[in-house]
């Protein structure tokens, strides 16, 4: 039996970024705050570079992740933004009427941004893409869902 693979991926023919969630940093900790964060493997790539970093991602910061990607798929045209908590991870979808999509991704080495390493790529991709995207999103929550009670501490799920 092989293991399974926690992992989202923005994928083009120029670029890709890759999240593979690894474990909860606390396993045994349920409560909203420390114990929702995921230990996260990072890797991005163009032809121009590659970065591989680990970062703390939330589960909550997913929930948000599909529910942009979602209205994406529904909208003819038009533009999502997604940063994840930390901020070490912004996200810019541009849909054409067409159902091309452009994505710009910044990501920087420290969350927080300020004097940490920032990378910027372009993923180009359709909307036929994004079907998959939300099935690998659901995928990971699955594995790791929010932990606690997020709607009463003030975690944003939007």
């Amino acid at each position: 039996m092989s293991e399974q693979v926690n992992m989202i991926s923005f994928k083009g023919d120029n670029a890709v970024l890759t999240l593979e969630l690894l474990s909860y940093e606390y396993t045994d900790m349920a409560d909203v705050s420390g114990g929702n964060s995921i230990v996260t493997r990072v890797r991005a790539a163009t032809s121009a570079f590659q970065a591989d970093l680990t970062q703390i991602i939330y589960p909550f910061d997913l929930v948000s992740l599909r529910d942009k990607v979602a209205i994406l798929s529904t909208m003819s045209e038009g533009r999502v933004d997604w940063t994840i908590q930390d901020g070490f991870l912004m996200l810019t979808a541009d849909r054409s009427r067409l159902g091309h999509i452009h994505w710009t991704i910044e990501l920087s080495s420290l969350s927080g941004r300020e004097s940490s390493t920032r990378l910027f790529l372009e993923i180009n991709n359709d909307q036929t893409y994004l079907s998959d995207l939300i099935r690998e999103i659901d995928a990971v929550l699955e594995v790791f869902p929010v932990r606690g009670n997020g709607q009463t501490a003030g975690i944003p799920f939007a």
